[in-house]
Parts: structure tokens; sequence; C-alpha cells
């Protein structure tokens, strides 16, 4: 009995060790300590632990440090700043851009240095922006500018922008801007100085006209001056639709989950990606239906169009003679079914409107705040952005040491499994020999 007691409490330190072997350990983030900015702008910390590169953001730049320091400053004025009160943030990172610290946020007063002389007479004609030209620059700045906030920056090389095409200048909003005359290379620059009169925003978010769902297809109507379109799903899909309708079902694909409701978010823009419209949103029930209709449709296939239909009977020597052509130049593979290819043959001439269901949720209602929501300016968006490479690679990490971490669990669940059932295999044993 003794050492049937003894076999079973190896056994339970063994599944015990397996536990805390495999498990890792949970790699709890901190701070970056003992980080420090003077007021020139030298920014310095004490290394991270297993961190092997830093990222800085500040304002709309970014970049990589080399080491435990940076110049705010240099920074600053390479990517032209005025003078101002700028945010930043630093964070840890492995080599593979995994963040490994708790991002530390910072302020720094920059008191940019002055090379050009100071913009004048800055103001409104009707829609353009005007200005009078500063001797030495090479371009000037533009800020504009909700009271004291500024919304956007523009970049141009004439003396005058005209937002008569913007989004930017919201219905009902009043705008003023500022300019900055930007000097060659890495001379200074001129100050942000001054504004101009104030003007009333002119441009107006509106609807996406007649936007319905049926059969997992959602069409609208044209949006002026769209030539396309973007679509979110909530399954985290995203898509360019191709015209103005797009087979959710289809987007969604076998994955999709019978029954349940995946949101979409639709938009009308620019050929830059330059949102015109309020975001459209609805919920769409996903149904195995609508995705058989699709795949049937793909099903059309050149076997609806045979040599049977197009044979060389077509061209008899009576029409084409051999003083006119010779049969080495009309051949067998200038009649073949290359010549009805299957793109003439498309899913509008298989429709499934015929084969309706009742499964049709309410087509997508507009929100505000779904446009509100888009960063700084509706013209700002752009899809793909390259800007979230950095972020989307660090996401995968994150996401690829959940995967192993799951694993590492499920590995040792079943190890404790296990000893769970030696353990109970050595008490039956034990039963049956109290029995004899």
């Amino acid at each position: 009995m003794k050492k049937t007691l003894s076999a079973i409490a190896a056994l339970m330190i063994a599944a015990l060790f397996i536990v805390s072997s495999v498990l890792p350990a949970a790699a709890e983030k901190s701070d970056i300590e003992n980080v420090k900015l003077s007021p020139d702008g030298a920014l310095t910390w004490d290394p991270y632990p297993g961190a092997t590169r830093y990222w800085i953001i500040m304002d709309t730049g970014s970049f990589e440090p080399e080491g435990t320091s940076a110049d705010l400053a240099a920074f600053a004025r390479r990517i032209k700043l005025p003078s101002g009160s700028y945010s930043f943030s630093i964070v840890a990172c492995s080599d593979s851009w995994e963040n490994l610290s708790n991002t530390y946020h910072g302020t720094y007063e920059y008191t940019a240095r002055v090379g050009l002389p100071a913009v004048t007479n800055m103001r409104w004609d009707g829609k353009t922006a005007r200005w009078d030209a500063v001797e030495g620059a090479v371009g000037y700045n533009l800020y504009l500018f909700i009271r004291e906030q500024s919304m956007g920056v523009y970049y141009t090389t004439d003396l005058f922008i005209d937002f008569s095409d913007s989004t930017d200048l919201r219905l009902g909003t009043e705008y003023r801007f500022s300019v900055m005359a930007i000097a060659e290379g890495d001379n200074d620059n001129g100050p942000l100085e001054g504004f101009s009169e104030t003007i009333i925003g002119w441009y107006e978010f509106r609807e996406i006209d007649n936007v319905r769902l049926e059969n997992g297809v959602l069409s609208w109507d044209p949006y002026p001056g769209a030539t396309r379109y973007w679509l979110i799903m909530g399954n985290g899909g995203s898509y360019e639709p191709d015209g103005t309708s797009i087979n959710l079902a289809a987007a969604i694909g076998a994955d999709g989950i019978e029954g349940k409701a995946y949101s979409y978010n639709l938009v009308a823009c620019r050929d830059n990606w330059t949102e015109l419209s309020l975001h459209m949103t609805g919920k769409y029930v996903f149904s195995k239906a609508d995705l058989a209709q699709v795949e049937t449709t793909a099903e059309v296939t050149t076997a609806e169009v045979t040599t049977s239909e197009v044979t060389t009977a077509e061209v008899t020597t009576a029409e084409i003679t051999t003083a006119e052509i010779t049969t080495a130049e009309v051949t067998t593979a200038e009649v073949t079914t290359s010549e009805v290819p299957t793109s003439e043959v498309t899913t509008a001439d298989v429709t499934t409107a015929e084969g309706t269901t009742s499964e049709v949720t309410t087509s997508g209602t507009s929100t505000a705040e779904a446009s509100e929501a888009a960063s700084g300016t509706a013209g700002s968006t752009s899809r793909p952005d390259p800007d979230e490479t950095k972020a989307q690679s660090r996401d995968n990490d994150e996401a690829l040491k959940r995967m192993r971490t799951l694993k590492a669990v499920v590995f040792a669940v079943t190890g404790v499994a296990a000893a769970a059932a030696a353990v109970t295999v050595i008490t039956l044993i034990v039963a049956r020999k109290k029995k004899k």
C-alpha cells in the first residue's frame, strides 16, 4: 500500500512539473526607467531588459533612435515643424518590432530656429487661400485651424492653395489659416505667425442613396463624384467593391456562421481614397443559401460553350479556297473554345434574383459618428495605409505569442490529464488487490 501511495505521489509531482516547465512565464510589461528630456530636446533613458531597438513617435513623424538617446529638436527641424508643444512617445522593442515595454508618453516644448521672414498678407479669395512671397523660400506649409487647433498641414511651392474641391472644410465650421515659409535643405524656416480672416466651411457629407441588401448582395446608387468605394465587414475583412455592389456572402466565405449577423460599413471615395460620403452601416445575417448561389454561378464554365457550337464546318473550302489561304493557315487551333471565352458567360447571365429568400436584413443606415471617427480630416484617409506596416507587424507578433502560449497550455493540460488517468489506473489496481 505504501508503494502504491508513493507511486501516486510521484505521478502528481511529475504532472505539476510538466505544467510549471511547459507554461511560459507571463512576460509582464514594465515602464522604461529614468527617461530624461532637456530643454534643447536631448532625450535619454535606461536600457530596457531584452530590448534591441526602440521606436519614437513625435507629432506626425516617427523614427528609430540609435541606442538609448534621441535628439527631438533635430528631428523637429528635419520634418520642418514650427514652434509649439508636441507630444511624443517611446517604446522598447525586439528585433521583430514586438512591443516589450509600456509606452512612455511625454511633451516637448519646441522652439524652432528662424532663418526666413514671416509670411504676410494671408487672406481668403473665395475658396482659395493666398499670401505674399517670402524671399529665399522654396515652398510653404499652410496650417488650417479651427480656432487655435491645427487641423491639417498642406505643402505647396505656389502662393495659393485652392480648397474648392476639398472635403476638409466642413459645412458650418469656421476656419482660418497660417503659413510658414520653408527654407532649402537644412536651413532654418520662417516663423508661423499671424492668421488669415475666418471663413465658413462648405462641404457636406451626405448619405449614399438607396443602399439595399438582397440575397446577400449589397448594392447602392452611384454617389456624386465617387470613383470607388470601401467596405469594412464585421469579420475583420475590408474590400473595394467592383462598381456599386458586392456579395457579402462571398466576402465572408465558407467560414461564415449560419444565422450570425455581420456588420458592414460602406463609404464613397475618390481615386485617392478621400472620403466623400457619410458611412453607411448595417448588418447582414449570413446564410449558406446565399453562398450556395454564388458557388452555383461559378459553375457556369466552358463546358456550356463546346466545340460542337463552333466547328470547322463553318469554315469550308467553298468559302476559303486553298489559293487564298493554305491549310496550314486555317487550323483547328483557330476555331476553338478560346474564340468564345468564359469571360463572355458572366454571373449576369445566371442571376439569383429569382431565388430570393426571407433572410434579408435591413439595409445600412447613415451614421455621422462613423464619418467623424475618421482620423484627422476626411481627405487624409488612405487604404491600404503603408504607415501601419510596423504596427500590424507588432500586432502579428502579439498574436503569435498568444498562440504559442495557448499551445503550451493545451500541452500542459494534456500532461495533467495523462497523469490523472495513471492515478486512476493505479487506484483501481489497489482496489482489486484489496478485494483479493
